[in-house]
């Protein structure tokens, strides 16, 4: 096999899409509201890594990815000795064309979990009840209890506000006390019933952490209405996941393990 060089857990991998693509929605103001064209990331990506040992860390690479429309986050690590393209794809097993992949698996000592479509807590009225802190709070109070008074960094989705607040989406950030892999990660969260999508444990899932697009009536750029709101820090130490959650090396062999048995 090819030599797996030293990866970093706490590290973030970082595409970038070519200059025409962009990793971010963009809304179009309308007279009947808005118009929403969806991401267009392409193929190939340039990558790079951003290192987060602390909160803050995370907090300022992800506030620094927000103003970037064309980067995001995946989990997996560049495979090293892929000269086929200069490029990096978002591939994590050989492709049709022979192309190796590009990604692996790699454990993380962080995690981001996308909440879509959570009722926010509304009041007799049917209307949502408190402002966007509370909601957030609510959010974070239907994760597994490892999470709770855990510190994390929250990003509105690109999604949010533009459809009204009736339904919640955001992505939760959290630093984990020690790394674990992504199978291990997403078969705690499924016996969980966590409410979060469970592809994001993927390693070549695409963490979006661009802040939408807007466009006026006139077709030109404004500014994002929910700026102020867009993302905040929750400071608070890192989740300690249990036991049964594992990184790879533990998980491979208990994997092999239970064929063995078979």
């Amino acid at each position: 096999g090819r030599a797996m060089t030293h990866h970093d857990p706490h590290a973030l991998t970082i595409l970038t899409t070519a200059r025409s693509k962009r990793a971010a929605k963009r809304h179009t103001q309308t007279p009947d509201g808005w118009a929403t064209q969806d991401y267009d990331c392409g193929a190939t990506f340039t990558l790079d890594t951003a290192p987060a040992y602390t909160l803050r860390d995370l907090s300022a690479v992800l506030a620094d990815l927000q103003d970037d429309p064309r980067s995001f986050v995946v989990r997996g690590a560049r495979i090293d000795g892929q000269t086929a393209h200069p490029a990096t794809r978002r591939t994590i097993h050989t492709q049709d064309d022979g192309d190796a992949p590009h990604l692996r698996e790699v454990d993380r000592a962080w995690v981001c979990l996308d909440i879509d479509n959570l009722p926010a807590p509304i009041d007799p009225d049917g209307k949502p009840l408190g402002d966007h802190a509370a909601w957030v709070r609510h959010a974070v109070a239907q994760l597994p209890d490892p999470f709770q008074g855990a510190g994390y960094h929250y990003q509105w989705s690109n999604y949010a506000g533009v459809k009204g607040w009736q339904n919640l989406r955001l992505h939760i950030w959290f630093l984990l006390s020690r790394p674990v892999c992504g199978p291990s990660l997403k078969a705690w969260l499924k016996a969980q019933s966590a409410p979060v999508d469970l592809a994001l444990c993927s390693a070549a899932q695409i963490h979006y952490t661009a802040a939408p697009l807007f466009l006026g009536l006139d077709g030109h750029p404004m500014p994002d209405p929910w700026a102020r709101i867009r993302h905040g820090l929750h400071d608070g130490p890192p989740v300690t996941l249990p036991p049964e959650v594992q990184d790879l090396a533990a998980y491979t062999a208990r994997l092999d393990a239970s064929r063995a048995e078979q």
